[in-house]
């Protein structure tokens, strides 16, 4: 069952078009220097990772730039001398609990987009390349959407939108123009409340599918693409519990996307490989801390095989899972995150090499800097506040000066959050 009015999140800043359809940008900041750490492993026939990480639209008129950004107090410096000092709030539509970065109008600078929830659209906010964003447009979804995803679903170059429909039991997906407009929503069924999604080509046909956790009916789901973007339901398969969050990527190195889904009743992750051919193998389950609602990848002990990590909500933990490289994991350590997350994401912040993570707590109102190690371990650092509810977040360079910045979906304050990063 749902246990929180907040839907958890895994998704990737992404935005030029690779040839597997996923989006790519060089200004996000590939995980400890591995490009299996930020978009999965490459490979032939498609293979995927991580894809994250969510008609006609109505705009809001008027425009957000830096000159609307205010001070925060919670601008403490971090180990390498960089900190996030200021924030600046953006509108969006009603109850975000997603949010995204991505290139949407091909101009070479990150834009966002949001998945609200309160109102059942996605809010899309071009940016200006200074760290401003154009006041936001938005676009209906399906029935209370929970998160936000982008692909070029239809290969025409394109980044395209989806998202997870808790009450719609659907996924949506809006055609891209190219402009930061989209076409009208095309629906797919998928389970009973899809919490999370993930793309990629689970069937190596060169288009791309999308495979989803439904966590009223505890199963997965796998959509496949036709290329054009229209989407049909072909396999379903259990979980040990409610679903809360997914990760694809390639986990044994043969070429195909394998999948990794958070079980919350269960206190565990569950691992399927991917046969290459719409299928999935049987589950092998690790055991987490208390109420896993999240989960990203990286590779966090810089030895090139992707690793994973979930946020922990009850449990106040982060637990990290460090691959082999054969789609089997250690067994997990912890880390503190000091309050109850419900997002994670894991970026360089700093440029040292190690992987850090960011998780967002709408109990304490703020994100928390782990500053990673290197060998797989976190140190829990410092917070920064982050409005009222923060429940989304990811990251990209949004001013082009070479360092990612972050962007928090506030719920509750119905804005996103983006704190640029300031190194000394």
């Amino acid at each position: 069952m749902i246990r929180s009015t907040f839907i958890a999140l895994a998704v990737c800043a992404l935005a030029a078009c690779d040839n597997r359809g996923l989006w790519r940008d060089p200004k996000l900041h590939v995980l400890g220097g591995s490009d299996a750490a930020s978009t999965g492993s490459s490979g032939s026939s498609g293979t995927t990772g991580v894809s994250g990480s969510t008609g006609s639209g109505s705009s809001n008129g008027g425009s957000t730039g830096l000159s609307g950004s205010s001070g925060s107090s919670g601008g403490t410096t971090g180990l390498s001398g960089c900190t996030f000092p200021f924030e600046q709030q953006l509108a969006v539509g009603n109850g975000p609990i997603s949010v995204a970065a991505v290139d949407l109008d091909g101009d070479g600078r990150l834009d966002l987009v949001s998945a609200n929830a309160g109102d059942s659209s996605v809010s899309v906010l071009l940016g200006y390349g200074d760290g401003g964003f154009a006041a936001h447009q938005d676009f209906p979804v399906g029935q209370i959407p929970s998160v936000v995803r982008v692909a070029d679903m239809n290969h025409d170059g394109r980044p395209d939108l989806l998202t997870s429909n808790l009450h719609g039991n659907s996924v949506s997906v809006l055609l891209g123009y190219g402009d930061g407009g989209f076409a009208p929503k095309q629906d797919a069924a998928a389970g009973n409340a899809p919490y999370d999604i993930q793309v990629g080509d689970f069937d190596r046909d060169g288009k791309l599918d999308v495979i989803a956790a439904n966590n009223l009916d505890d199963t997965l789901t796998l959509l496949l693409g036709d290329g054009e973007g229209a989407l049909s339901k072909l396999t379903t398969w259990p979980t040990n519990g409610d679903p809360y969050a997914l990760v694809a990527a390639d986990l044994d190195g043969d070429g195909n996307p394998d999948v990794a889904v958070a079980v919350g009743f269960s206190n565990d992750i569950e691992v399927r490989l991917g046969y290459g051919d719409g299928g999935l193998g049987a589950a092998t389950p690790y055991a987490t801390g208390d109420d896993p609602v999240a989960i990203t990848l990286g590779d966090f002990n810089v030895d090139g095989n992707v690793d994973l990590v979930t946020a922990n909500s009850i449990g106040r933990s982060a637990s990290v899972f460090i691959g082999h490289g054969d789609g089997t994991l250690r067994a997990r350590t912890d880390a503190d995150t000091n309050a109850a997350s419900q997002a994670i994401d894991a970026l360089d912040y700093d440029g040292d090499g190690s992987p850090d993570l960011f998780v967002a707590s709408p109990d304490s109102h703020s994100i928390a800097l782990l500053k990673g190690r290197g060998t797989g371990q976190f140190d829990y650092t410092l917070t920064y506040p982050a409005g009222t509810s923060p429940v989304g977040l990811t990251h990209g360079d949004f001013n082009g000066d070479g360092h990612v910045d972050l962007a928090v979906a506030d719920h509750d304050a119905n804005a996103i959050r983006v704190r640029l990063q300031v190194c000394h």
